[in-house]
């Protein structure tokens, strides 16, 4: 049908037809009338519109025109003779600018070609020094695949791979694969394999892959090929909490990199998430302090060393430095700036959100995380960031979204076998087990975490402070005791006040169920004195809530329903409805009045709720959209559905409805508990 169409136009419009579709679904007027050789191109734009094969393309600056349809163009450009495809593109790469212009460079070589080679590799330099490292690894395919030289070829090809693995463009990387695997092998080769089977979640051949390539690589010659699998090889043992080799083997990487500025950079920032692991937490941030003070100042290039500062921070108790770095990273990564561990950004930004209390953001990030994981098949991500996606929903109640989380992160941890993965999966059940009040299933939640047998340092992926709750909670008061006497032994010797303060909570609760109530006051006094200064609104609201039930047991009611509401104020305005209905419990014991929530009658799910609260700061649909990596009919599909909940139809009203007493933010979980 498409032919006949085309067969049937005189000769000036099938012209402009086939030189549109040489140039692509939609291209300038202008270029295409001066590739088909036509002085006056309206009268032929006019008969292909009439035809339903071109129309004029209004989106763009200047005239432009498109195909009606993808398959018009598909159907046009594939019946061109092999000959004469060629000869258009050498006629349109004089005609467009410089990268566009290499495109048809490609699409007309016929053999290789070194000078295009060169320019190809050329052009992804500079797209890579722009961020744009998936055109930069295609063009350097495409240079491996024009050079004469077999040591080109492999260069090319194996610099493509670096590019999409150091991205952690898992299916970029995968597709390439199989052009890698016929080149000989090499130390830089298994290098690469062994990231790539990181990052796919192959955990039994990785450490294989990567000491294969330290064993063969020459210092002399290819330090930095012993560099990047001494980086890879010290992250993975990171997530087998194996810290001192990966510390070992994060020097070794430090060594080989010293003249290189952008390895070395990869280098210490394993060596400071090893030292923060080990409960050398200063010590490991203190191996990043060449940057800049300000987040906003760390150069585009280093910042993946923001993010691991970031993280760093983050895990020795600094809140606000996690909240200053993270956020600046996400922008980056907004804007296109590769990262090497994009979820790390996305899913520790979450967790420091989490424990600030900002929990729609929370919530909002985790998700992203868990979409940009799918979408690039990063495997080895799917129980972290499934994992930390839970926590949220788990603490509000929303049993659905959490269980999916939960579900997903336990089926990952144990496809990967050991690692993170397991003592995050760990945490996720648990956290969801003990909002619904299940204390055996939290137990058994924990238990995969508890037979990896390591210590652990608190701080990430905390799973044992869960598991001693449960056990308070079950009466298995000498398992409770010796369950605290290791989170004791996981505090880093520097101090962290977070892990303490929880410790002692547990303490002060075990105490109590001993009918020890002096113990019990005084453990809770330490939690109230190492509580000042930190801003935990989640974990002061457990303390208040703990502390209240410990002054009812001893007969201090008043201060009981003191401590009791300031939690539930807490809990509300978290949204956490499971313990807000605990605190509500321990209140009808003491025989105190408890004042209804002043609740929305609307419940929002949480991409509604992302879309809303994005709204409310003047965005554009378009901004949103770009914001959350959603499509601008999704945002609108969305909106919809809020405006139809809330019963407003003005952007401008929406703020101040959302910010109405127990806010929506928290209603995902009010009606589904």
């Amino acid at each position: 049908m498409v032919l006949a169409r085309l067969a049937a136009l005189s000769e000036p419009a099938q012209g402009l037809v086939t030189a549109a579709a040489v140039l692509g679904r939609r291209c300038p007027l202008a270029a295409a009338a001066a590739l088909a050789g036509l002085a006056d191109p309206l009268a032929a734009l006019d008969e292909a519109a009439a035809a339903g094969l071109l129309v004029e393309d209004r989106a763009g600056s200047g005239a432009g025109i498109a195909f009606a349809h993808p398959l018009v163009h598909a159907a046009v450009r594939d019946d061109l003779g092999s000959a004469e495809r060629r000869r258009l593109h050498q006629a349109a790469a004089t005609l467009v600018p410089p990268p566009a212009a290499l495109t048809h460079r490609v699409a007309a070589a016929f053999g290789p070609d070194d000078s295009l080679a060169g320019d190809l590799e050329e052009a992804a330099q500079e797209a890579a020094k722009a961020g744009n490292v998936a055109q930069a690894a295609a063009w350097l395919a495409q240079a491996s695949a024009a050079s004469t030289d077999r040591g080109q070829q492999e260069r090319r090809l194996l610099d493509a791979l670096a590019a999409l693995v150091g991205s952690a463009d898992v299916s970029g990387a995968l597709a390439l694969w199989p052009k890698a695997a016929q080149l000989g092998p090499s130390a830089r080769r298994s290098a690469l394999l062994g990231h790539l089977d990181l990052l796919c979640g192959r955990g039994p051949v990785v450490e294989a892959h990567l000491l294969e390539a330290w064993q063969a690589h020459n210092p002399d010659t290819e330090p930095l090929v012993g560099a990047a699998a001494a980086t890879s090889l010290a992250a993975y043992l990171c997530t087998l909490r194996r810290v001192e080799e990966a510390l070992a083997w994060g020097e070794r990487a430090v060594a080989a990199s010293a003249a290189d500025p952008a390895a070395r950079l990869q280098a210490l920032i394993v060596v400071a998430l090893s030292l923060t692991l080990a409960g050398r937490g200063p010590d490991g941030l203190a191996r990043l302090s060449r940057l800049p003070a300000a987040a906003a100042e760390v150069p585009l290039e280093f910042t993946d060393g923001l993010v691991m500062r970031g993280m760093c921070r983050l895990f020795t108790d600094d809140l606000t430095g996690a909240m200053a770095d993270l956020p600046v990273g996400l922008a980056r990564l907004r804007a296109g700036v590769s990262l090497r561990d994009p979820g790390h950004c996305l899913v520790y930004l979450s967790d420091a959100e989490y424990r600030a209390g900002a929990w729609d953001d929370a919530l909002m990030h985790s998700a992203l995380a868990v979409s940009l994981a799918h979408d690039a098949d990063r495997t080895w991500d799917f129980a972290f960031v499934h994992g930390y996606a839970a926590l949220v929903p788990a603490a509000r109640g929303d049993w659905l979204l959490a269980g999916a989380h939960v579900e997903a992160s336990s089926a990952a941890a144990r496809g990967f076998g050991t690692g993170t993965g397991v003592t995050t999966a760990a945490m996720a059940g648990a956290e969801l087990a003990l909002a619904r009040g299940d204390l055996e299933g939290a137990l058994s939640a924990t238990a995969a975490a508890r037979a990896l047998g390591r210590a652990e340092v608190a701080g990430v992926a905390d799973w044992r402070p869960l598991e001693a709750e449960a056990l308070i909670g079950l009466g298995r008061l000498d398992d409770a005791e010796a369950a605290l006497g290791e989170l004791d032994a996981a505090i880093p010797a520097c101090g962290l006040a977070s892990a303490s303060m929880t410790a002692a909570r547990l303490r002060g609760n075990l105490a109590v169920l001993r009918g020890d109530l002096a113990g019990a006051e005084e453990s809770f006094a330490t939690a109230w004195q190492l509580a000042r200064g930190l801003s935990l609104p989640f974990q002061l609201a457990l303390l208040e809530r703990d502390d209240g039930r410990r002054l009812r047991r001893a007969g201090d009611r008043p201060s009981a329903v003191i401590r009791l509401r300031q939690a539930r104020d807490r809990l509300v305005a978290l949204g956490a409805q499971p313990h807000v209905a605990a605190c509500e419990r321990e209140l009808q014991h003491c025989g105190a009045e408890i004042q209804p929530e002043q609740r929305p009658a609307w419940n929002l799910t949480a991409s509604e709720l992302a879309v809303a609260r994005l709204v409310c700061t003047g965005r554009s649909n378009r901004e949103v959209a770009a914001e959350l990596y959603v499509s601008v009919k999704a945002v609108e599909f969305h909106l919809g559905h809020v405006f139809d909940k809330t019963g407003i139809r003005s952007r401008k009203n929406l703020a101040g409805r959302l910010a109405a007493p127990g806010p929506g933010t928290a209603d995902t979980a009010a009606g589904k508990s």
